[in-house]
């Protein structure tokens, strides 16, 4: 990502270099204090610069064992929540969002999530 900038129409951009970099991944567990199935739910991985759109994040379900791998996140910090999701990322309870800081290509294990809720 880059700074916002403006442009008119018709406007001719000379020395803009676009650069592609490796996406990151995050994973670990869902737990929750009550023996409910942790399978299927929902985690997203929201940009807290938010310079993203919250309906293309990155998000994936959680496996038969409550573990989830968030893929395709581009470098920077980003809120790694659990479902349900708020409008605002800031919002969400603290066991259900946790903010990593992710480098190019990273891949970062052991972010838990807690599902309190009923």
């Amino acid at each position: 990502m880059t700074e916002p900038f403006r442009t008119k129409p018709d406007e001719r951009l000379d020395d803009v270099t676009i650069q592609l970099h490796r996406p990151a991944t995050v994973r670990g567990p869902v737990s929750s204090k009550d023996s409910r199935n942790l399978k299927g739910l929902q985690v997203r991985a929201h940009a807290v610069d938010k310079r993203g759109n919250r309906y293309y994040d990155p998000t994936t379900q959680t496996n038969e064992d409550g573990i989830f791998e968030v893929s395709h996140i581009r470098p920077g910090e980003h809120f790694i929540q659990l479902e349900p999701f708020t409008l605002n990322a800031e919002d969400l309870p603290a066991d259900r969002s946790v903010v990593v800081e992710l480098t190019e290509g990273e891949t970062k294990d052991g972010i838990e999530l807690t599902l309190n809720e009923k």
